[in-house]
C-alpha cells in the first residue's frame, strides 16, 4: 500500500501518528471525500475481497464502495499508521426480520489511549467520529446522537443505534456486534449474497452517498439530494446519461459504461 497515496485520497498531505485525535480525523476525512456505493453490482461488475482490488478501485479509480470494501482497505490502513486493530462481524437491523445474518456488515475496533473504539466508514449514514465502547453515554458527531448499549437478546451482543440532534423520533437500531476478530474471507460468502439475492438492498438500485462539511449529498434509485444543514434540494434522475453526469459532479466519479 502506497500510505501518502490512500492519504492523498482523504484528503490528507501528512501522516497522522496512532492516537485518538488522528483517528477522528481519518473516519471523518475518509466518510467526507470516499462515497458509500455500490454501482459495480449495477454494471455487472463482481466485488471480491481482493485487497489489490479494493485498493486499486478506491485509491487509484477514485471510487467508494460498499463496507467490505471501505472498511477492509481502511483496517489496512490504520494498521500501516501503527493502530491496534481488528475486523468485526455486525449483524444490521432489518424492519422486517430484525437482526438476521452475521457477517452482513464489516466494522472495525480500534484500541488507543487505553480505550477501545467503534470505527466505520462503510455503513453510509454514520457517525463522523469513532464511537467509545468504554461508556454507555449518548455520543455524538455533531449531527446525530448515537448510543451503545447491550443487546439482551443475544448475549455478548452490543446494539448501535442513533438518531438525529434535536429529533423527538425514537432511536432508530443500526446494527449489532462482538468484539470477536474475524478474518476477511470469513465475509465472502455475505460478499457474494449482496450482490446476487434479490433480498439484497444493493439491488434495489443506484446508490452513492458521502458526507459534507455541512450536510450529504445521495444518489438512490432515481433522485439526487442534497442536505445542507436543514435545507434539502432533490433533483429527478430520468437517464442514464444524467446519473453519470451527477456522479462526475458531486463524486468525482468517472466511470467507463462499454456500448
Amino acid at each position: 500500500m502506497q500510505i501518502e497515496a490512500y492519504l492523498q485520497r482523504i484528503g490528507l498531505d501528512h501522516q497522522p501518528t496512532p492516537q485518538l485525535q488522528s483517528l477522528q480525523l481519518l473516519q471523518r476525512q475518509h466518510l467526507i471525500n470516499v462515497p458509500f456505493e455500490n454501482l459495480d453490482i449495477h454494471l455487472g461488475r463482481p466485488i471480491t475481497l481482493n485487497y489489490y482490488h479494493i485498493y486499486e478501485k478506491i485509491v487509484q479509480l477514485d471510487r467508494g464502495g460498499f463496507c467490505y470494501e471501505l472498511n477492509g482497505l481502511f483496517y489496512f490502513l490504520l494498521k500501516e499508521l501503527g493502530f491496534e486493530v481488528k475486523r468485526i462481524s455486525a449483524m444490521t437491523y432489518n424492519e422486517q426480520h430484525g437482526y438476521r445474518y452475521e457477517y452482513d456488515h464489516l466494522a472495525l475496533l480500534v484500541q488507543t489511549e487505553g480505550q477501545e473504539w467503534l470505527t466505520d466508514v462503510g455503513f453510509g449514514r454514520f457517525s463522523l467520529v469513532p464511537l467509545s465502547l468504554n461508556t454507555n453515554q449518548v455520543q455524538t458527531d455533531g449531527r446525530q446522537q448515537y448510543l451503545l448499549r447491550p443487546y439482551e437478546a443475544k448475549d455478548g451482543y452490543t446494539e448501535v443505534l442513533s438518531k438525529k440532534i434535536g429529533a423527538e423520533e425514537d432511536w432508530k437500531p443500526c446494527y449489532i456486534f462482538t468484539k470477536v476478530e474475524r478474518m476477511v474471507e470469513e465475509f465472502a460468502d455475505m460478499c457474494h449474497y449482496h450482490q446476487t439475492n434479490p433480498e439484497s438492498h444493493f439491488l434495489k438500485g443506484p446508490m452513492c452517498t458521502r458526507a459534507t462539511e455541512d450536510g450529504r449529498v445521495t444518489i438512490w434509485k432515481n433522485k439526487l439530494k442534497i442536505e445542507q444543514g436543514e435545507t434539502i434540494n432533490e433533483v429527478p434522475i430520468n437517464s442514464d446519461k444524467v446519473l453519470w453526469e451527477k456522479l462526475k459532479a458531486h463524486f468525482n466519479v468517472h466511470i467507463q459504461v462499454k456500448k
